[in-house]
């Protein structure tokens, strides 16, 4: 079983990237969020991996930080959450914000992620109260604590998601969004929207 991959970046998929360790390309589906934390095309990535064999299929799904994958496994521990939905939460939300929502019973909060109805947020709460650990723990678990500089602070990451948003509104694919954001998000840091886009359409016109 495959459980980390350090390789380079080779490309970046719909929802996948491919990695290629020593020449090997392995495909692994990823969370929408990490696409804006990618490195550029060509550099050195480190993936955590979490292989679901799933009735004839098997996907490598992977993850920036040990966290998310522990927390993506225990999503997929609940009645009617596959590997799709589990990402999707996992897209919407930090580990963080699904254990405050999870703890504090907020299901409008989880409806909002792809592929969660009424009936299955009502479930995981219901399952996972006594099952998600505290995200900050740095208990015997091995989950260790968030490192700030591993993430994009919550201001940035939103005004990312509404640069995606905006080129979707023009007429680009959502990969194509997600994709020169990232580029433009790792060469320049605190810009205001409306330059992250005119830098995004420089790109996508050449």
């Amino acid at each position: 079983m495959i459980a980390k991959l350090k390789g380079v970046l080779d490309s970046i998929l719909e929802d996948s990237l491919i990695i290629d360790v020593h020449g090997v390309g392995y495909e692994v589906r990823i969370s929408e969020s990490i696409k804006l934390r990618l490195p550029s095309i060509g550099e050195s990535l480190v993936l955590f991996v979490q292989t679901v064999v799933r009735q004839d299929e098997t996907y490598l799904c992977g993850f920036l930080e040990e966290l998310h994958k522990r927390y993506f496994n225990i999503l997929l521990s609940v009645q009617g959450v596959g590997v799709r939905v589990a990402l999707g939460i996992l897209s919407s939300l930090t580990p963080d914000q699904i254990y405050n929502i999870i703890m504090s019973g907020d299901k409008n909060s989880l409806v909002k992620a792809d592929g969660v109805g009424p009936k299955l947020a009502g479930r995981l709460i219901l399952e996972l109260k006594e099952k998600l650990p505290y995200p900050d723990s740095n208990s015997d678990t091995g989950i260790g604590v968030i490192q700030e500089s591993s993430l994009i602070s919550s201001e940035n990451n939103s005004m990312n998601n509404d640069a995606v948003m905006a080129l979707q509104g023009l007429g680009y694919s959502k990969s194509d969004a997600f994709r020169v954001v990232q580029q433009v998000n790792s060469k320049h840091q605190n810009i205001e929207l409306s330059q992250m886009l005119k830098l995004c359409l420089q790109k996508l016109n050449k």
